[in-house]
């Protein structure tokens, strides 16, 4: 007796497999673009040889947390105290656009730095999103400065300088509300070696006879970067031509720091700077 034994198989639903393969993907990359890369912290750190000093810098900004985030900005506190510096300075944007948020910036207050902590506004912090003074909200920047300098040693630089081991830190204030006034803000500048801090770069001629080192937020590095093409936001028309870390520009050095904005963040976490200036 013979017997015939037939198996039946179900055709592979390429297209199915695909869409569902597809739909993995697009979940995975975007766990990580809002909720694991924006959680990291990435503490970069860059020598900057000849400067006839020695001197430890860290450099952060571009907060723009909800006031759910003070574990975050915490944490980032507690970084920098780590690395016993001599400076540190912020590059603005402390909240995204209202007085609501200032309770994620309240841990500010524990930072340490053995010559101070200085910084500058940045557009976010007058509520102004291009270059448009009858829009700013000048009493929200106001209220920033009165709230840091309440509650800690974070000390706010409106087109002026401070010297500090022969090292004039430059800052300032909001190009995009309409008040940068680097006249104003070069006054009286003595020392050896400059470090003009402003929150955008927009309209700066950058030299090495107007300042040594420019420290830059506001790009965010552009927060979704792709390999080989780099910043998104950049290929899209997003203005700064020195949008990620450091640079050598006629001479100067440039370093635009990444921030601390929450996700979306794809191949680009949030950073912090440590900046070595060596002799």
């Amino acid at each position: 007796m013979i017997f015939k034994c037939q198996i039946k198989t179900k055709p592979v639903n390429k297209k199915g497999n695909v869409g569902i393969a597809i739909i993995v993907i697009i979940t995975v990359l975007g766990l990580d673009a809002f909720l694991i890369e924006p959680s990291i912290i990435d503490v970069t750190e860059t020598n900057i040889s000849d400067t006839g000093r020695e001197m430890k810098i860290g450099f952060i900004a571009d907060f723009q947390r909800k006031n759910t985030d003070p574990v975050f900005v915490q944490r980032v506190v507690d970084i920098l105290n780590e690395k016993d510096l001599d400076l540190i300075l912020i590059g603005g944007d402390f909240v995204d656009k209202n007085l609501e948020e200032l309770p994620s910036i309240k841990p500010l207050a524990n930072l340490k730095a053995k010559y101070g902590v200085y910084g500058v506004l940045g557009n976010h912090d007058y509520d102004v999103y291009f270059l448009n003074r009858d829009n700013a909200d000048f009493k929200l920047g106001e209220s920033i400065i009165k709230y840091l300098e309440n509650n800690g040693p974070v000390k706010i630089l409106r087109n002026e300088k401070v010297s500090i081991m022969n090292v004039d830190v430059i800052g300032l204030d909001s190009y995009w509300a309409g008040l940068r006034d680097t006249d104003k803000a070069f006054e009286n500048t003595v020392s050896e070696f400059k470090i003009l801090l402003s929150h955008n770069q927009n309209k700066l001629e950058i030299t090495k006879e107007t300042a040594d080192l420019y420290l830059f937020g506001h790009t965010h590095c552009g927060q979704v970067r792709l390999p080989y093409v780099g910043s998104v936001p950049k290929m899209l028309g997003f203005e700064g031509d020195y949008d990620y870390r450091h640079y050598i520009v006629n001479d100067a050095d440039v370093y635009t720091t990444c921030g601390l904005t929450p996700g979306p963040r794809f191949l680009n976490p949030p950073e912090i700077t440590i900046i070595n200036l060596l002799e």
